[in-house]
């Protein structure tokens, strides 16, 4: 168990690969804390580095709603921990299979909600995930948080460079396909909406949106491929919803909702039975998306197309330029057998 001076730790509510959490309080105090500290007791610079970074930026967002408060930063013998506050909540992904279609929407409006007042703020989260949205209850009635600012940015927007899947940052299962590095994108505030999508596909079908054999293969996948359709793993899905998750997922951010606003709308409208805005993509589209997908193949396509009309085109001009000679061919045996027919006539 994790000590800490002037703290008294009573239990621990999660170990991950980069962090542990432990609820706990101050010594002399009633008010309980979340004490959020590196998986290692031996932390690197870089991880007190990050754990700084996210603790002065947690502090600059302490008055927007939604975002959890950030007490401190305390050290004890070289291991930092964030003191955040504790909502007495549990993490969405514990929540998902037990809840209700109306209950997982509320919450995603809520995230949806949050993200807007964070992006005004000038912060991109970059790792929003069912484990991330912290869910609770008080007098008011729901009480939803974003957690963990690890990798969380400021805008303007940052172009992500292509790393090795074993050092790329964040959460693969809601990584928005710019984030890998494969895009040739920057990485702006959409990239939430598409996490939000993805996190909201989960809850939905109980599975993430990508699956693979290796994380390589995960990332090409979310770099190349669209997810499969929810209803496709559970056809309870309303169809308007599954629209809804779709264009939150689009892999060009341009085809995404542009605003937290607008896709908490839409969610809204589902839930009061009103049609969405979002549209599902036509023919045309999905044969454009295909062809930025394939690139290379419709370039490839294009090459065999261009030289196959060419190659026709030579063939069809050596094929006439044949017919005609042999047109002029007939045209001068007839001639040469009009005229001998003219000079017998005139010999007799």
């Amino acid at each position: 168990m994790f000590k800490l001076v002037h703290y008294v730790v009573a239990e621990q509510l999660h170990e991950g690969e980069n962090s542990r959490a432990f609820r706990g309080k101050m010594t002399g105090e009633s008010k309980r804390v979340v004490l959020k500290v590196p998986a290692t007791d031996r932390p690197t610079t870089r991880q007190l580095t990050r754990w700084r970074a996210e603790h002065a930026l947690l502090r600059e967002l302490q008055a927007v709603p939604g975002v959890i408060r950030c007490y401190g930063l305390e050290e004890e013998r070289g291991v930092p921990a964030l003191v955040l506050e504790d909502i007495d909540g549990v993490p969405l992904a514990r929540l998902a299979a037990g809840m209700d279609l109306r209950g997982k929407l509320e919450i995603a409006v809520a995230v949806a909600e949050a993200l807007g007042r964070l992006h005004d703020a000038g912060v991109i989260h970059k790792n929003i995930t069912p484990t991330n949205v912290l869910v609770g209850r008080d007098d008011q009635g729901l009480v939803v948080r974003l957690i963990d600012f690890a990798i969380a940015s400021k805008l303007p927007r940052e172009t992500q460079s292509l790393q090795s899947p074993v050092v790329l940052e964040g959460t693969l299962a809601t990584m928005a396909p710019e984030q890998t590095g494969r895009m040739n994108r920057t990485v702006d505030y959409r990239a939430d909406f598409y996490s939000l999508g993805a996190t909201l596909y989960e809850l939905l079908t109980l599975a993430p949106a990508f699956g693979g054999a290796s994380r390589a293969d995960i990332i090409r996948r979310i770099a190349e491929t669209d997810p499969a359709a929810p209803r496709t793993l559970d056809r309870r899905i309303p169809k308007d919803l599954e629209t809804v998750v779709l264009k939150a997922m689009a892999k060009d951010p341009a085809n995404r909702y542009q605003t937290a606003k607008d896709l908490a709308e839409d969610l809204g409208r589902f839930l009061e039975h009103k049609p969405v805005a979002a549209r599902r993509p036509t023919v045309a589209d999905r044969a454009r998306k295909w062809g930025r997908r394939n690139r290379q193949l419709v370039t490839a396509a294009t090459v065999v197309l261009l030289f196959t009309v060419i190659g026709l085109s030579i063939a069809t001009l050596m094929v006439g330029r044949e017919r005609n000679a042999a047109q002029r061919e007939r045209n001068a045996a007839q001639q040469e057998r009009n005229t001998a027919q003219l000079n017998l006539d005139v010999a007799y």
